[in-house]
């Protein structure tokens, strides 16, 4: 079926209008994450841990966090992390591995926040970042920051992204590059 002019016109309307107020939520919805992260360092946290392993998902270890340091804020449901490394396994395939510097996890929205130097590794993918979000109650890995992805002799750069597990489909936000190079390994 091919659109006529009018309908091409309304279709390019819908969708520029949709991308416009989906950044619109998404910058407003992580700015006050951001806000409210940096504001914690003033609180007492009720429980301070070392050498920490948290499930996100015991009964099927869907995604396991281990954290040099951890601080628990009860009353706000927020777990905030120092040295991260994460492993998230979904519907049998294969693991996704995450370093990070420090992050949270917000309990009560699935919310896991990575920030510094984050390191992404899935088989032969590599992605490079400086803030990545997991939501996993809806099984989305995203960011609106520059991001650095290594593939099979490809390197795309791009300034954000968002990975369904479920579907396992890759969309990098403003792609600057596609280079493919024999060295990418070295």
């Amino acid at each position: 079926m091919r659109l006529s002019q009018k309908q091409s016109v309304i279709a390019i309307s819908f969708v520029t209008i949709g991308l416009f107020l989906f950044l619109l939520l998404f910058t407003n919805f992580f700015g006050n994450k951001e806000k409210a992260f940096i504001s914690l360092k003033k609180i007492e946290p009720d429980i301070s841990l070392s050498q920490i392993t948290y499930y996100l998902d015991r009964k099927n270890e869907a995604c396991k966090i281990k954290a040099n340091n951890a601080r628990w804020f009860q009353k706000r449901g927020l777990l905030t992390l120092s040295d991260i490394n994460a492993t998230i396994i979904k519907n049998h395939n294969p693991p996704i591995y995450i370093r990070a510097l420090s992050g949270s996890f917000y309990t009560n929205k699935g919310l896991l926040t990575l920030k510094g130097k984050v390191f992404l590794k899935k088989e032969n993918t590599i992605l490079y970042t400086s803030l990545l979000f997991y939501n996993s109650k809806k099984n989305l890995i995203f960011t609106d920051k520059p991001v650095k992805i290594k593939t099979q002799g490809l390197l795309l750069t791009g300034k954000g992204m968002l990975y369904d597990l479920k579907t396992q489909r890759l969309i990098v936000h403003h792609q600057h590059s596609i280079i493919k190079s024999n060295t990418m390994g070295r």
